[in-house]
C-alpha cells in the first residue's frame, strides 16, 4: 500500500500534464500535419482525457495495489 502523500504528489502531476497536452499539442498538431485547428483542439482535448484517466488509474494502482 501505498503513502497519501505520494498518491496526492502524483495525481497533481497528472492532472497537470492532462492540462499542458492540449495548451501544446493543438497548435503543433495544426501547424505540422496541416488540419483544421478545431479538429486539432478535439484531438489534443480527447487525448489530454485519456492520459488523465490513464495517470489517474496508474497512481490507484500504485498505492492501493
Amino acid at each position: 500500500r501505498g503513502h497519501v502523500a505520494f498518491a496526492a504528489f502524483h495525481v497533481v502531476f497528472v492532472l497537470a500534464c492532462s492540462v499542458h497536452v492540449p495548451i501544446e499539442l493543438a497548435p503543433a498538431a495544426a501547424a505540422w500535419l496541416r488540419v483544421p485547428a478545431r479538429a486539432a483542439h478535439a484531438a489534443a482535448n480527447a487525448l489530454a482525457w485519456l492520459l488523465a484517466a490513464l495517470g489517474l488509474v496508474a497512481v490507484y494502482a500504485m498505492v492501493a495495489g
